[in-house]
């Protein structure tokens, strides 16, 4: 028998470690011909966005959790539920290094006809925990791709989680000589896009900070506005500063998913009626329009993968938690005390590029104080 523990979502804002039974003997995966194979998790993400939204219960409950992968298709409000959709390990048999859209688990039984789809090989050249956040890279290229961005164009990305600043560090990476602001609260997520130099400049705001101051904070000293606005916050009320900062005839690009969240806008006067401005959502699932006669997901993926060793998405890691313990990683994630959340399952190290990497990542320091720590239990704390 062979049996995984995997993270389940109960309640809002609870979840359990649970062992399940993969309906599998190790006899049958390892024999010729077999159906399946078995992914031996070594790590996996915690998705600030819309992982969050379900354990803080705000999801809408007519809508699956995702709209492509079979595993998540269960509407989120009927708990308990299994989730995630970032995780990197070894296939058995064979070795090779894989990312899965899958949930967070030890182990997962997957089915031949979903290698290459759902289950990715990681690159020649990429680190797993590079590989790790794949996904977020690929959300970030996608916002880019709607912004459809111009050489010498200003651009302010609302919000600096991991989304925000990978979509940063895609902009500055094809378009090197687009200049780009970010806006968030946190001053320290701020100096991390600095110090990384995929921020031109950083601008930090409040709950107090109005509309119109942030309009003149993301201007350039000649009053011109910003030709794009991305919204990856997660907080409607940026959605609102959005509408006030961008230029006329400019674009503002929607990638938050505000789940239950009350949205209220204030700015869709006068000044937004006269301006010409469009305003686009932006989903991963899907590509734009535009670009369906040259472009499609396979495309994109290369594309994606590429950026991911330019970019090294690593370097955002800020805590490490055995599985067991990743209720705290969780709270964590939930307060913005973490910026990026990693599961660490028990995993033979199968070499010592990776050994090393690993172990590089638990004990460096970044040049804005931030540690990256391993989380224990508040008992051992």
């Amino acid at each position: 028998m062979v049996v995984a523990d995997e993270v389940v979502f109960v309640a809002p804002e609870r979840i359990e470690v649970r062992v399940r039974d993969l309906d599998v003997a190790d006899a049958d995966v390892t024999r010729e011909g077999s159906e399946h194979v078995l992914i031996e998790t070594a790590y996996s993400a915690i998705s600030a966005g819309t992982e969050m939204l379900l354990y803080k219960g705000l999801m809408p409950a007519d809508v699956p959790l995702d709209a492509v992968f079979s595993h998540a298709q269960a509407a989120a409000s009927r708990y308990p539920v299994r989730y995630g959709y970032a995780l990197v390990g070894h296939l058995s048999p064979g070795g090779q290094r894989v990312f899965a859209f899958l949930p967070h688990a030890s182990r997962a039984k997957v089915r031949h006809d979903e290698l290459g789809t759902s289950v990715l090989d990681i690159p020649h050249g990429v680190s797993m925990l590079d590989g790790l956040l794949m996904p977020n890279v690929e959300t970030a290229l996608s916002v880019v791709m709607d912004a459809q961005l111009e050489p010498g164009a200003r651009v302010a990305v609302f919000g600096q989680g991991v989304v925000g600043l990978l979509t940063a560090a895609v902009i500055k990476t094809c378009y090197p000589m687009v200049h780009v602001s970010a806006v968030d609260v946190d001053v320290s997520r701020l100096r991390r896009g600095q110090d990384l130099g995929w921020v031109d400049q950083a601008v930090p705001v409040t709950t107090e900070t109005s509309p119109a101051q942030a309009r003149e904070q993301l201007s350039s000293p000649d009053g011109r506005a910003p030709d794009v606005c991305i919204e990856v916050s997660g907080n409607p009320r940026a959605l609102d500063l959005c509408l006030e900062s961008v230029a006329d005839h400019g674009r503002i690009v929607l990638a938050s998913w505000y789940g239950n969240k009350h949205v209220e806008l204030h700015r869709l006067g006068a000044r937004f009626h006269r301006s010409h401005v469009t305003l686009v959502a932006s989903q991963v699932s899907t590509l734009p329009a535009s670009l369906l006669g040259r472009w499609d997901k396979k495309r994109r993926m290369e594309l994606v993968w590429r950026l991911v060793a330019l970019i090294r998405p690593s370097q955002l890691i800020s805590h490490f938690a055995r599985i067991e313990h990743a209720q705290e990683l969780y709270k964590l994630t939930a307060r913005s005390e973490a910026l990026q959340g990693v599961l660490e399952y028990k995993h033979e190290i199968r070499d010592d590029t990776e050994r090393e990497e690993r172990d590089t990542l638990r004990a460096s320091t970044t040049q804005i104080s931030w540690k990256r720590r391993r989380v224990e239990p508040d008992s051992e704390k």
